[in-house]
């Protein structure tokens, strides 16, 4: 039997309504559901997990990520509300981390929420004693050292995060063994937990210095009532050859610290202290090096120079006849050096290694008299000289008129033309001379500034001529005895001609 078809199409009409109706329930609810979540950042030991939950407590959020906690774990809420979970709470969860206390051959395991392995020791019931030492793994470590950080998985997950977090680690304790050190007069008795005798003294800060004797040995390991005995050095300043160190040493005397440094002496050297002084705090031993060296040294010895008369020779010309030779003494010289500082000198031998030869010049002692013709009239002369001359007269001589001696020579004659002041050592007073521009004139006076190859030409009061050239100046006859007579006239400059 077949429905009518108006009835077929109302049925599928209502169907359709239904559906849409039942889809709109249910997006209804969803939204519902996902409009009244609120977000929760659950921060597990410093890694945050956001979560989105309808839970309004702290037990029910951790019970809906499934995070079981032990009494030791710490759960603190951050939240407007200050009981319940609210949009922006934030949930913090510090889980305790599992560690492992050897010691004494057992075994303890505790939970602890420090940071450090004195905080885990602390929430451990293993025993602490003074000097005891710590082991992390193996590795030495103190009261301060960080427990090590767990290790973030991958991918981070809270579950993964919590499993690496009750990874355990295993702390050990060395227990310390009662010890005493005698340091010289000092007695200390205290407990170690190091392993050998070196490390037991670095560790109770006693300073070991080199020659210090330790019984036993750095290296001997530690025992139950060990004694250790430390026999110190002295401390000392060792100064060889000029170069100085500090050092230590536990001999006796200066001899023994220097066969100990090995330090030998050669035949010259010394110390100080002398070598059997004893040995004492702080002292200083020097060691000189002493070096004691031979040299020649060479003096020379100047020759004289000898002059001899040539008769054959003209007057004011010579010769050398024979130069002569430098002579020379040796002498030997000993030097003695200490630390390459010369200190003494001293002269062990001399002798005359060759004799100076004298070195000889002849001059000539032959006159020969020549004529020259003059505007004066014809002169005859024995000898010309080249020389500076200057003039003066009476008032320019430097003596005032009322002077007792105004105007008169160096022979009692009264200034005036014709007379020329000379060097006695080169002209002869009265000596009688010609010289061309003046005329003739005599060697009558002398004065301060007159010497050697120097004239002054005089002049009347009323008739000086200024003078100041060199002139050839001749001596004219008579010839003065020979022992009057100036050989050799030195070339001493008066001024430049």
């Amino acid at each position: 039997m077949t429905m009518p078809g108006f009835l077929c199409g109302r049925m599928a009409v209502w169907r359709w309504l239904a559906c849409i109706l039942l889809a709109c329930g249910a997006g209804w609810l969803g939204w519902r559901y996902f409009a009244t979540r609120n977000r929760v950042d659950l921060v597990v030991n410093g890694v945050r997990f956001p979560r989105y939950t309808h839970q309004t407590s702290p037990e029910g959020l951790l019970r809906e990520v499934g995070l079981t906690l032990a009494d030791e774990d710490v759960v603190v809420l951050l939240s407007p509300s200050s009981s319940s979970l609210v949009d922006g709470s934030e949930l913090v969860v510090r889980l305790a981390r599992p560690v492992v206390i050897a010691s004494d051959g057992a075994l303890v395991e505790t939970l602890t929420t420090g940071d450090t392995i004195g905080q885990a020791l602390d929430d451990s019931s293993a025993e602490q004693l003074d000097g005891d030492r710590y082991l992390l793994q193996g590795r030495l470590v103190n009261r301060d050292s960080p427990l090590p950080a767990a290790e973030r998985p991958e991918p981070l997950t809270l579950a993964n995060w919590a499993q690496a977090l009750r990874h355990s680690v295993t702390v050990s304790i060395r227990r310390a063994t009662p010890i005493t050190v005698r340091d010289g007069d000092s007695t200390v008795s205290s407990r170690t937990a190091a392993v050998t005798v070196g490390e037991a003294l670095q560790d109770q800060g006693i300073a070991l210095f080199e020659g210090d004797l330790v019984t036993p040995g750095l290296q001997a390991p530690i025992v139950l009532g060990l004694t250790i005995q430390i026999e110190r050095s002295l401390p000392l300043t060792l100064t060889v050859g000029g170069s100085s160190r500090m050092t230590r040493s536990r001999v006796d005397t200066v001899q023994a610290l220097l066969d100990e440094q090995a330090v030998v002496l050669g035949e010259l050297d010394y110390v100080h202290p002398i070598a059997s002084e004893a040995l004492e705090r702080d002292l200083a031993v020097q060691v000189v090096r002493v070096i004691e060296e031979r040299h020649v040294q060479e003096i020379p010895l100047p020759f004289e120079t000898i002059y001899q008369p040539d008769p054959e020779v003209e007057i004011d010309n010579h010769h050398i006849a024979d130069w002569g030779r430098e002579g020379a003494e040796r002498r030997e010289v000993l030097v003695r050096y200490e630390d390459q500082v010369e200190t003494a000198r001293t002269e062990t031998d001399a002798w005359i290694e060759r004799e100076p030869r004298d070195r000889l010049i002849e001059y000539g002692t032959q006159i020969v008299l020549r004529q020259m013709d003059t505007p004066d009239g014809p002169i005859s002369y024995w000898r010309t000289i080249r020389m500076l001359a200057t003039s003066y007269n009476a008032p320019t001589a430097g003596k005032p008129m009322d002077h007792p001696t105004y105007g008169i020579t160096r022979l009692g004659w009264r200034a005036r033309f014709g007379i020329i002041a000379v060097d006695p050592r080169v002209i002869s007073l009265e000596q009688n001379m010609y010289v061309p521009g003046y005329g003739p004139g005599v060697a009558g006076d002398t004065g301060g500034a007159i010497l050697w190859r120097r004239i002054d030409l005089c002049y009347d009061d009323d008739n000086l001529v200024l003078w100041k050239k060199w002139v050839d100046v001749y001596l004219l006859e008579p010839i003065p005895p020979e022992d009057e007579i100036n050989w050799i006239i030195p070339n001493y400059p008066v001024e430049k001609e």
